[in-house]
């Protein structure tokens, strides 16, 4: 079966797809701008799809360089056998520490490749690949986790339990390839800079992890751009306050605004506040739903929140315990 029977049988490709073709840059993996479309293509195919994601991506001359590139940075071991409880063995965290790539390795056999965005950083979206090298039937009717622990102790979700055939795709390099894997993508949105663990969860029982040093974004205040009949402070397209002009010790009004689509942007939202400098976030304000559109966007929330002392400030606003987006501000 090759990529015109899976056209011909009208399965669903999306725009991306065809951004897997791009040749990496073998010695140096991949292009800085592939890799910084992974990051893009992580957030799109979730607002787009949400969880009714099943393609199954048999991937011809094209991803055969993706792949290439995959061995060449990390080695294969074959097949690994899906066992429960096989994460108890340590992880090796092959990846080059300066790239977006690392492994997860158990029994002498690569079980888990992980591709982050290439530029990478906190207090963003970023999108990341999960590629398990296990048969996708053995593993698409599995229940998966991802938890990040920070350095700190800060714990967040990173994937909610889902099973992996409602968000995940097969790559099928060749038939009966040892190098065909099963992906899944999350957004890999951090809010502090610093070291970071990845617990994967498979079935309720911890099945492996990996790590991240996550450098820290650039401190300066998000842009504004208009939306409706006000000007906004934050991301165009994705999250928007209108700035009242922060003083610090004082309550502060803000309207935040959201864009998604309804699975991503409705739900209990908290949002926290960590200042430059700081790794400790403090809760600014929760609240137990969105509204609807308003300004322009596809959903609001109007907020009182204190930051306590003067300076710059990422706000970060999670819906359903995700970082859903946030917004660099200055406090005086």
């Amino acid at each position: 079966m090759n990529e015109n029977d899976l056209k011909a049988k009208g399965a669903e490709e999306p725009d991306w797809y065809a951004g897997l073709r791009q040749r990496p840059e073998l010695g140096k993996g991949f292009s800085a701008e592939l890799m910084r479309n992974i990051r893009k293509r992580a957030v799109q195919s979730e607002r787009r799809h949400g969880a009714r994601f099943r393609t199954k991506a048999v991937v011809g001359a094209g991803l055969a360089c993706l792949v290439a590139a995959a061995i060449w940075l990390g080695g294969s071991n074959g097949w690994p056998a899906f066992l429960p409880g096989i994460g108890s063995e340590k992880s090796i965290n092959s990846g080059k520490a300066d790239s977006g790539w690392r492994e997860y390795w158990s029994g002498g056999k690569k079980l888990l490749e992980s591709v982050a965005g290439g530029d990478f950083a906190a207090g963003q979206q970023n999108g990341i690949w999960w590629n398990f090298y296990t048969p996708f039937e053995q593993i698409k009717d599995s229940r998966i986790r991802i938890d990040a622990i920070h350095q700190s102790g800060w714990k967040q979700t990173e994937l909610t339990e889902t099973v992996f055939s409602e968000r995940g795709m097969e790559y099928v390099w060749k038939e009966g390839s040892k190098e065909n894997f099963s992906r899944i993508s999350s957004r890999f949105a951090l809010p502090l800079a610093g070291q970071w663990r990845f617990d994967i969860y498979i079935d309720g029982n911890l099945w492996g992890d990996v790590e991240y040093d996550v450098p820290d974004a650039v401190w300066a205040e998000s842009p504004t751009f208009p939306s409706g009949a006000y000007m906004l402070r934050g991301v165009e397209g994705r999250v928007g306050i209108i700035d009242p002009g922060f003083i610090a010790g004082k309550g502060n009004k803000a309207m935040w605004h959201f864009w998604g689509n309804d699975k991503e942007i409705q739900g209990a939202v908290s949002i926290y506040g960590v200042q430059k400098g700081s790794s400790v976030p403090l809760l600014l304000f929760e609240s137990s739903e969105t509204g609807g559109p308003n300004n322009g966007a596809d959903a609001h929330m109007p907020s009182l929140m204190t930051m306590p002392t003067p300076g710059l400030w990422r706000l970060m606003a999670y819906i359903d315990g995700t970082l859903f987006g946030s917004v660099v501000v200055n406090v005086k």
